[in-house]
């Protein structure tokens, strides 16, 4: 993942994040996510402010870049013992697996995060600035 900065690898330049979210309103919806930031970017957030916002906020604050690109994938996934512990559910339960992988413009990796999620619905929503899309003109 942080291929294209093989000094993060060395000890102490990749930090891990573990969260467990909950839905307000339905308590059983969870996810437990682990978070794995670059410490050229940890030297700069203030760590506590990652207890309580998600980490796209803490880093949006901090002016790197007007854009991040993030790669998500979702997959089906089955709970298996541990995790039923943590999330409080059955093990065999039907979960997804969700990954983010966010880089700024010059390719260098943001943060990436797998978790495991119990909601049954994903839905999001983006706003996209159509002029920055480039169409070519049909001609017939």
């Amino acid at each position: 993942m942080f291929s294209n900065q093989p000094e993060a690898f060395r000890q102490g330049r990749i930090y891990k994040l573990q969260r467990m979210r909950q839905d307000t309103k339905n308590l059983r919806n969870k996810r437990i996510s682990d978070t794995f930031l670059p410490a050229w970017l940890v030297d700069r957030i203030d760590l506590e402010q990652l207890l309580y916002k998600p980490v796209i906020q803490v880093i949006g604050r901090l002016d790197i870049s007007k854009t991040i690109s993030i790669h998500q994938t979702i997959r089906p996934w089955v709970c298996d013992a541990e995790m039923a512990e943590l999330l409080d559910i059955p093990e065999g339960t039907s979960l997804f697996h969700l990954a983010w992988r966010c880089f700024d413009p010059d390719e260098r990796i943001l943060w990436y995060t797998e978790g495991i999620s119990t909601f049954n619905a994903l839905s999001s929503e983006e706003n996209i600035d159509l002029s920055l899309i480039i169409t070519e003109e049909v001609k017939s």
